[in-house]
């Protein structure tokens, strides 16, 4: 008889539940809001969504004793929206879309840079390492001693060649609207021997160069702490006490691991020099990248480094200047005489005047005139080659020796880490800026006739000297030229966690 009981119970339960479940509407072009709301009262269950990433319109829609699913799929089959039942719970979510990622290859027309490498006597080189400077983009010779490197968007490349024995190739490459072949020849290296002579002489104060080297090759960044050089070895060491410098370089490429950016940079330092004197200090050399793998949290974590390292650095500066966007993402271009104009004394009475407020100084004449300049027309700063290039005009060809100006950018989106605010290489911006929390730099042009390609880089490289903050961030904080930071993430990425929901109750 107990036995009887409980099933009764339970039948009724299972029946009180089916009943709850079914659903009954009539409704034509009715706000979604208020279908729900007859949804709740009818079953009992509970809508859960993000107002703003969820959007509701109308719909129409005529159901009889319909089971909960088969109503939730006619509200919201011509609606950007999907659901999901918890318990007693419905959880909207905008509907799932593909990860669009920019795939510049497929936008555009990409090339390839094909070649060969031989020795002096025009014998084949296999196994020789190919690269572009500064990119992930690598390769190795064959058998036959080619190589190739496809998907090569038009742009300024430096391509390195190196082969151990042998001194390193480099070539400046244009690919504008056809596929590049090279010859490379490698030359073999004269300093095998000299190395082994330096390695017998053991010099007591190699930690203390190498520590000094570290710091100002690295940097000393947020990003230099996860930095580590896994081969010092192969980094040569000399100080020059006569000049008061201290001098380096590397035969071989220096492996740095950045942890900080998930990045292992091999870098061929051609010449390094730090004056101990003047803290002046200079390097130059032929890196490329590869990823680091990670757990996924890691993962995260270098996307949003990378992100912070790209924003206001001097490739992003290029790229924005590039695509017209370099104010809209934050830089501002300040253009600013070094000298008063010869106007600003020649202006001046010749003796005081009784109104006080009509006489002004030189000095205070001069800071007058620098509050009121403002930001540049960026677009000035550059003539259109074609739609890959661009020519750059950093000094005016109008402008004379004796009122030379200087060229600062100003990056607005970010405040100069107080390290840096409080050392000697930070700058002042010496006009009035509504953005006084800014990182500040200094475009030093040697010459015009510079050459700027959509990666943000410049053909000749060295026809540009920096100053200010750009100079604090060193090797912790290179970005491959082929970093992209614009993505599209799905909509299920941008969706917050479930207790970031917001409750709606109808």
């Amino acid at each position: 008889m107990k036995l009887i009981q409980f099933l009764l119970i339970v039948a009724l339960v299972q029946l009180s539940t089916k009943a709850l479940s079914q659903v009954t509407l009539n409704e034509k072009n009715t706000p979604v809001t208020q279908v729900m709301a007859a949804i709740e009262k009818q079953t009992g269950y509970l809508f859960i969504y993000i107002e703003a990433k969820v959007k509701l319109g109308n719909v129409s829609v005529m159901l009889n004793n319909a089971p909960l699913s088969e109503a939730l799929d006619q509200c919201f089959k011509d609606l950007p929206v999907t659901f999901s039942i918890i318990e007693k719970t419905i959880v909207l979510k905008p509907k799932k879309e593909e990860t669009v990622v920019i795939d510049t290859a497929k936008i555009q027309q990409t090339f390839s840079i094909t070649g060969k490498v031989t020795d002096e006597k025009g014998g084949p080189i296999p196994g020789a390492f190919v690269f572009l400077t500064d990119s992930k983009k690598t390769t190795a010779t064959n058998s036959g001693g080619f190589f190739s490197l496809s998907q090569v968007q038009p742009g300024n490349y430096e391509l390195v060649a190196k082969m151990i024995g042998f001194d390193p190739y480099t070539q400046n490459i244009t690919i504008q609207k056809q596929s590049v072949n090279i010859a490379v020849k490698l030359f073999e290296s004269s300093t095998g021997l000299n190395e082994v002579t330096i390695k017998t002489e053991i010099d007591p104060n190699r930690p203390r160069y190498l520590k000094l080297f570290i710091k100002n090759f690295i940097g000393e960044t947020a990003n230099a702490s996860g930095c580590k050089i896994l081969n010092p070895e192969v980094i040569h060491l000399h100080y020059n006490k006569p000049k008061e410098t201290l001098e380096a370089s590397s035969n071989d490429f220096i492996k740095i691991e950045n942890l900080s950016l998930g990045y292992r940079v091999s870098y061929l330092l051609k010449h390094f020099e730090f004056d101990t004197k003047n803290q002046f200090f200079a390097y130059e050399g032929k890196p490329y990248f590869e990823e680091l793998k990670g757990s996924v949290l890691q993962q995260k974590k270098w996307v949003r480094a990378r992100k912070i390292a790209y924003e206001g650095s001097i490739r992003h500066f290029f790229k924005a200047l590039f695509n017209h966007s370099a104010e809209a993402e934050g830089f501002l271009v300040y253009r600013v005489p070094v000298n008063p104009p010869k106007s600003s004394v020649d202006s001046l009475p010749e003796h005081p005047v009784t109104a006080v407020s009509l006489f002004i100084k030189p000095h205070d004449k001069l800071q007058h005139e620098l509050m009121n300049i403002q930001p540049m027309n960026n677009d000035s700063l550059f003539s259109v080659i074609d739609q890959n290039f661009k020519l750059l005009k950093l000094t005016p060809a109008n402008e004379s020796p004796l009122s030379p100006t200087k060229l600062y950018v100003v990056y607005t989106r970010e405040q100069e880490p107080g390290s840096f605010y409080n050392s000697d290489e930070h700058i002042d911006l010496p006009i009035t800026s509504p953005t006084k929390k800014s990182q500040v730099s200094l475009l030093n042009p040697i010459k015009n006739g510079i050459k700027l390609d959509k990666n943000g880089s410049l053909s000749p490289q060295n026809n540009i000297m920096f100053d200010g903050y750009w100079t604090w961030e060193r090797v912790a904080d290179l970005m491959p030229f082929d970093y992209n930071s614009i993505k599209t993430k799905t909509k299920e990425e941008q969706d917050s966690s479930l207790d970031e929901i917001i409750l709606t109750s109808h």
